[in-house]
């Protein structure tokens, strides 16, 4: 009978045990604990206007959204981190001189704070067509 009862106990603790394990699992996914992957940036845009632009682009998981740019390829402006975590991103650039090319990249970063950075891409803005 006591043998029964400790192969009882060994198989309760062993079935609580597996039990943890799969809870910590679990929850190991849904909140980013562990994920060291950064999220891998795609389709970005650009759509420029006499004094600014809008920059688009798409992530494979919910991230952050910010673009650096500038002149040359230096960029020396960013925009404030929207730190809304999404996979649709869309970050309007305001206060641009017309006429002139400008570099950008984009940054995302992911709820594990792994962060994707895309190549220089560049948009060129309007000609300032309005009279005086």
């Amino acid at each position: 009978m006591l043998i029964r009862e400790t192969k009882l106990k060994t198989f309760i603790i062993l079935f609580l045990f597996i039990l943890l394990l799969t809870s910590c699992s679990k929850k190991s996914r849904v909140t980013g604990v562990g994920d060291t992957t950064a999220p891998v940036i795609s389709n970005v845009a650009s759509s420029a206007t006499s004094s600014g632009a809008t920059i688009t682009w798409t992530t494979d998981e919910t991230a952050t959204s910010q673009v650096e740019y500038g002149t040359s390829i230096s960029y020396g402006s960013t925009t404030t981190e929207d730190t809304t975590l999404v996979t649709s991103h869309s970050v309007s650039i305001t206060g641009l001189n017309s006429s002139i090319v400008y570099h950008y990249r984009v940054k995302s970063k992911d709820a594990s704070n792994n962060q994707a950075i895309s190549d220089d891409d560049t948009f060129t803005t309007t000609a300032d067509t309005t009279g005086p």
